[in-house]
């Protein structure tokens, strides 16, 4: 099960500051039908896929002891691959990142379709009531739909899903009659 402790999103609203609460069942599900109202689902599911995602390299870094017994030579190849390896996680890191933003970002401007479940679930996250939600303004409204995307709840809720279905996923073959 994944490690559910994060450290909460506060947001400022008419001079106000709300917590955005950790994410219920029924939240879950609010969130799943605005993502399937927007048609971001896929999106929404990669970027699941690339959160778990550490590294796509073979290399991992070694200790200053296991460093240590190496020669001269060693060592240089080493800290020029270490060099490589780290301008290469960046990369990877910052393009994960713009994924990330771009699905929100996607989320907040393909709400309209999702505007009657947007408000409940906005409600319950900031505790405030359902009219006020309508009049906070879009840069909060953002703030808590990036909050929403990187707590650990919709992550944790989908992996645990991934372990309910089946490991292999072969289509069979087709059959003619």
């Amino acid at each position: 099960m994944e490690n559910l402790v994060h450290e909460p999103v506060k947001v400022t609203i008419n001079g106000k500051q709300h917590t955005v609460k950790r994410l219920g069942l029924q939240n879950v599900f609010q969130f799943i039908r605005i993502l399937k109202s927007a048609g971001i689902v896929h999106q929404f599911s990669q970027m699941i896929r690339d959160m778990d995602v550490k590294s796509d390299s073979d290399f991992v870094p070694l200790t200053a002891e296991q460093i240590a017994e190496f020669s001269d030579d060693e060592k240089l190849k080493y800290d020029e691959r270490l060099a490589e390896w780290e301008a290469g996680e960046v990369e990877r890191e910052e393009e994960r990142q713009e994924r990330m933003i771009q699905t929100a970002l996607n989320l907040f401007m393909s709400v309209e379709n999702a505007e009657k479940d947007v408000y409940p679930l906005l409600s319950t996250l900031i505790d405030l009531p359902e009219a006020e939600t309508k009049v906070i303004p879009p840069d909060v409204a953002v703030e808590i739909i990036i909050a929403i995307v990187k707590a650990p709840d919709i992550k944790s809720f989908f992996n645990a899903i991934k372990t309910l279905l089946p490991k292999d996923k072969k289509t069979p073959p087709a059959t003619t009659n």
